[in-house]
């Protein structure tokens, strides 16, 4: 719980964001899940408004490169294997 402080006139700038900081934190962890979607859900639909298109695009190819490259490596360790086990 959060100390009470009788007037936020009488603490310095950082103190006064730490403050907010503290009560921002304790509400997101207070939230619903329902509300955290909901949350999640407006973010996402709003990727076009904020610009983000094409910086997620560019995201998505480097992890799609990835991907590929960690399944490229999990083939050959399967060829690998000599010892008759099946694969996981």
């Amino acid at each position: 719980m959060l100390p009470h402080v009788s007037s936020p006139s009488n603490l310095s700038i950082p103190e006064r964001w730490a403050l907010v900081n503290r009560r921002v934190t304790e509400r997101d962890a207070n939230a619903s899940l329902e509300h955290k979607f909901q949350q999640t859900a407006a973010l996402m639909a709003s990727v076009g408004d904020f610009g983000w298109t094409e910086a997620l695009a560019e995201d998505d190819d480097r992890v799609r490169q990835m991907w590929t490259k960690l399944r490229g490596a999990k083939e050959k360790l399967r060829g690998a294997k000599d010892d008759g086990e099946p694969s996981r």
